[in-house]
């Protein structure tokens, strides 16, 4: 015998089981239900929406009627108000789709009429900041403010290189694992004032940036560019400043599974901790990696353990690519790094049940 929904709730109304208005409250959550579509039908909308955005902005550029740079910024400007319009009075797949698509176009469009009579990138780089600054709290939706995070991100790391302030560039990844750690120690606050909407692509959009940036310092350069210009300087502050976080969220583990800061376990995690903060110097990607991995396993959550797990591996990829050593050198350095792992979690796994035969976790 099968029970549908409807009936499941019925017998639980019959056991008190339910509170008032339990009717409405399930008629609308499973006509949402009922009204939801398959994720490849949702793909094809949103991609029949992109394509359609991308027709009618070539048939609008490709008119002729653009005489001069400040009707570009005309143009940027309608197609955001157009998209904000559409957005917020329609809530189909394909509306959304379109929304975005018109959205990025009216801002590249109004960055071009800014830059178009100077041959300066910046001028480029800094509406797009702003615009994306704006539009981070003003358009409702999540995909727009997760890409108007990483559009932010991007526009600062390009500035910054642009203006030739390359020391700046090893601190802007590790303030955005700050700002993730932040948001993830205050998340329960957050979603509680109804902002969970704002929150969750914004944190999504911190991690990928992050990485992104801190990618950067396995950045490859033929060696005689390598004087020219530095991609990632100093990447030991980047590893200095993510250490620290580092410590701050393992050191709420190491508590939590030995008891107290002073107990054995705590100080051995703390102190393997330390090792490899000090191993990592040259490779900051690999603390923020563990930052991640820390937070989702302390949070429970699969997401970011599965996202620092794949980010270690990229990284570690990328790194060992980058750096000018032979294969034998890079090859008993993984080899020494994965028996330095083993041996710290058979020795935490000591002291935990040592700690556990204490009765103290």
């Amino acid at each position: 015998m099968t029970v549908n929904m409807k009936q499941l709730l019925v017998e639980l109304d019959r056991e008190f089981q339910l509170g008032e208005n339990w009717e409405q409250v399930s008629d609308d959550a499973l006509s949402v239900l009922d009204e939801s579509q398959p994720w490849f039908v949702r793909a094809l909308v949103g991609f029949g929406a992109w394509i359609a955005s991308i027709l009618l902005l070539t048939f609008i550029f490709g008119l002729g009627m653009i005489s001069d740079e400040s009707a570009f910024i005309v143009i940027g400007i309608a197609l955001i108000i157009g998209a904000l319009l559409l957005r917020r009075f329609t809530e189909s797949d394909f509306s959304d789709q379109m929304s975005l698509a018109l959205s990025f176009a009216g801002q590249f469009a109004i960055a071009f009429g800014i830059a178009a009579d100077s041959n300066e990138i910046k001028f480029f780089l800094w509406p797009l900041l702003i615009i994306n600054s704006i539009m981070l709290f003003v358009f409702p939706s999540r995909t727009h403010r997760f890409l108007s995070v990483l559009f932010i991100v991007a526009c600062i790391i390009s500035l910054l290189y642009v203006y030739e302030q390359n020391a700046l560039v090893c601190i802007v990844g590790p303030m955005l694992a700050v700002l993730l750690v932040i948001f993830a120690d205050n998340e329960p606050a957050i979603v509680v004032r109804r902002w969970s909407s704002f929150l969750r692509p914004v944190m999504a959009a911190v991690m990928i940036a992050a990485f992104a940036c801190l990618l950067l310092s396995t950045a490859y350069l033929l060696p005689q560019l390598k004087d020219e210009f530095t991609v990632y300087p100093r990447p030991w502050i980047s590893s200095l400043i993510l250490g620290a976080v580092l410590l701050y969220v393992t050191g709420r583990i190491w508590v939590g599974l030995f008891g107290s800061v002073s107990a054995p376990g705590s100080i051995a995690g703390f102190l393997l901790t330390v090792a490899l903060i000090a191993a990592a110097l040259p490779a900051p990607g690999l603390l923020l990696a563990l930052i991640v991995i820390a937070l989702g396993a302390a949070q429970g959550s699969r997401f970011y353990v599965g996202a620092g797990i794949m980010f270690l591996a990229v990284f570690i990829t990328t790194y060992f690519y980058g750096i000018e050593t032979s294969m034998l050198t890079k090859s008993m350095t993984l080899a020494a790094t994965g028996l330095v792992i083993v041996f710290s979690r058979w020795l935490l796994l000591i002291l935990r049940r040592r700690e556990g035969d204490s009765g103290h976790a």
